[in-house]
């Protein structure tokens, strides 16, 4: 006679609906919810799955994201720029002495003094450009002072 196995019986649920619930952004309560379980049910049986499904949700979101940047989304530029680039909004920032590279700090080639001038007083002539007129910088209307 086969041995009893201990325990109650597993919930059935679908793997193929819990890939899609997760791929469109439901966390595992959510997902619990929906098959009326506990979280712990759908984090332990589907790791493999949750972990795959919302690994295709960022490829989608990043790829849509540039998208939008190479289509000209003025945002999205300056936010993947950020992002990815290590780019910042300070050009005191980007005049410091060393940069940050992969986690590791590494000594940048020191600039002259006039280097560092030049580029301020083109980092302002930028930041005039986009700014609209009768604006400063951070949106405000001159005119309400």
């Amino acid at each position: 006679m086969p041995a009893k196995k201990a325990g109650r019986p597993l919930l059935a649920i679908d793997e193929g609906q819990v890939y899609r619930l997760a791929k469109s952004g439901c966390t595992d309560t959510e997902i619990a919810d929906f098959f009326d379980c506990a979280h712990t049910t759908i984090s332990r049986r589907f790791a493999q799955t949750l972990a795959k499904a919302r690994a295709a949700t960022k490829r989608r979101l990043r790829r849509k994201q540039i998208e939008l940047a190479l289509k000209g989304d003025r945002t999205m530029l300056i936010w993947l720029g950020k992002q990815m680039l290590g780019q910042s909004d300070s050009p005191a920032v980007a005049i410091q002495n060393n940069v940050q590279n992969n986690g590791r700090s590494t000594p940048a080639k020191r600039r002259t003094q006039e280097e560092d001038e030049a580029f301020l007083r083109l980092a302002e002539k930028v930041r005039r450009q986009m700014k609209p007129p009768g604006q400063d910088l951070l949106g405000g209307s001159q005119m309400d002072q």
